[in-house]
């Protein structure tokens, strides 16, 4: 299913956490989106827009993220394990503690700015500086 404008808007009104495994949010605009510690295993994000998002603690295990745009948003110990990030903006994000085992991140760029978990080398995962 994917949501409308209008059911996304009511969704994000909903109490933390937010409950969205699986969920087709492809394409979606949550740029600014306060999303601290939701679960969204396995959901569909592709082309999605989280720019400047709070998605500290995020579950997005097995999610798909391809072309997201997740510039400079805040992912602190959020776990993208398995989750499909190729092609997606990483410029400017903070990655710091992020489980990334297993995720894609072919032809993801990042720049200078954007903060790693320790020891984590991305151009070893296919990433591209920008």
């Amino acid at each position: 299913m994917q949501y409308t404008i209008q059911q996304l808007d009511e969704l994000l009104k909903e109490p933390p956490p937010l409950q969205l495994s699986g969920v087709d949010l492809s394409g979606a605009n949550l740029s600014n989106a306060a999303l601290r510690g939701a679960q969204l295993q396995n959901a569909d994000l592709s082309w999605a827009s989280l720019s400047k998002a709070t998605l500290s603690e995020v579950n997005l295990r097995g999610a798909i993220l391809k072309g997201a745009d997740l510039g400079g948003s805040n992912l602190i110990n959020a776990s993208l394990a398995q989750a499909n990030l190729s092609s997606a903006n990483l410029v400017g994000a903070n990655l710091t503690g992020v489980d990334l085992i297993g995720a894609d991140l072919t032809w993801a760029t990042y720049d200078q700015s954007t903060t790693w978990p320790v020891d984590f080398v991305p151009v070893k995962a296919g990433a591209i500086f920008k």
